[in-house]
């Protein structure tokens, strides 16, 4: 691991350690999300391995599946706020070195978690881990940045960089193509891949806590979504891979 990478990892673990350790979203973030995850299928007889869980706004929603759920996230402080949320045992650990046998779980959970590994090498490796701890014929929801030319390129922000917390933390987004070449580099199959949050940079912060509008926002994202115009203008890219 290259000190650059040390160094952006202890900065994000000390900005959710003392900053974001109770983030929990905003009604219409999720709102999307779980509709997501609903349409994954976890039931009562799966074991889930929820990777970058944080402070449990999205371990909760799958603890009422009745499956059995280890939540794993870096950020110690982060954990404890999910252990009170979701009573998931809790793990303190790196995506890319999960301490976890081979084939232990029947599914994987990681959204929002692969655009803050900070190097090429490093995310490939963390997709090869999820691949080597998950059963041969399970599945992956995962979900991460997605590089809007029209928004992104309006105001000037990069594909990669550090966004201004204190301390900062990296991010990377990616465009299609680039996403679906890493996920088939490492898993046989690629089922579901589209736009989601398509509507996040109007409803941020405040409006995104207001129910009425976060519904009807959602619900037009469910319109936007089928169309391939919704790669432009989406925060995020959600991918369902299988482990043949």
């Amino acid at each position: 691991m290259e000190i650059e990478e040390i160094e952006a990892k202890k900065k994000d673990i000390t900005f959710r350690d003392t900053k974001w350790f109770g983030f929990q979203g905003t009604f219409y973030r999720n709102k999307v999300e779980l509709e997501a995850l609903k349409n994954f299928r976890i039931d009562h007889s799966d074991l889930v391995l929820d990777v970058g869980a944080g402070s449990g706004r999205i371990t909760k929603e799958i603890a009422k599946s009745g499956a059995e759920i280890i939540a794993l996230d870096y950020s110690v402080e982060s954990l404890k706020t999910n252990k009170t949320n979701s009573d998931a045992q809790v793990v303190a650990a790196d995506m890319c070195y999960l301490p976890f046998r081979s084939s232990f779980f029947s599914k994987v959970v990681a959204l929002s978690v692969l655009q803050l590994i900070p190097t090429p090498k490093s995310r490939l490796e963390a997709l090869e881990e999820v691949k080597r701890v998950l059963k041969p014929g399970s599945r992956f929801l995962m979900e991460t940045y997605n590089y809007r030319p029209l928004y992104d390129g309006l105001i000037k922000r990069r594909k990669e960089g550090y966004y201004r917390t204190a301390p900062p933390v990296y991010y990377y987004r990616f465009n299609y193509n680039e996403l679906m070449d890493i996920l088939l580099s490492v898993f046989t199959k690629v089922s579901e891949f589209r736009a989601i949050l398509i509507l996040n940079p109007l409803m941020q912060g405040t409006l995104g806590n207001i129910k009425i509008l976060a519904k009807l926002a959602a619900s037009l994202e469910k319109i936007l979504g089928k169309t391939r115009l919704s790669f432009l203008f989406a925060d995020h890219l959600l991918a369902i891979c299988k482990k043949l």
